[in-house]
């Protein structure tokens, strides 16, 4: 099974492995050690090296289809958002469309635009 999660959470990859908050990767890593291949619509941290809180995915299979981080907080993130709607939408439409089971992390930026494709 292919397993596909859109999140909002920031990622970080560091050393092959694939880092983010660490209770999220918990409880993210009891649900993938069912499936066989698992990929990741999130954004990406440019800062390379882990916090202390950030925990790894446990599994060999493990994607990850980066997307923007964004919000609407004021005028100019609105607007920076409009123009990285399609990438967004793009990304996560590639994602489902590999992916057998889907699962979205609400509430949140990319878990809301999983619900509306």
């Amino acid at each position: 099974m292919r397993f596909l999660i859109i999140t909002h959470v920031l990622h970080k990859r560091f050393e092959g492995k694939y880092y983010a908050y660490g209770p999220y990767v918990r409880e993210m890593n009891l649900w993938i050690k069912h499936a066989d291949k698992i990929l990741i619509v999130a954004p990406v941290n440019k800062k390379n090296e882990p916090s202390p809180i950030d925990i790894f995915y446990d599994h060999n299979e493990l994607k990850l289809l980066k997307i923007p981080q964004i919000d609407i907080l004021s005028l100019s993130s609105i607007l920076r958002t409009v123009f990285l709607l399609p990438i967004i939408i793009f990304s996560v439409l590639r994602g489902m469309i590999m992916a057998d089971h889907i699962h979205l992390r609400c509430p949140g930026n990319a878990g809301l635009i999983g619900c509306f494709l």
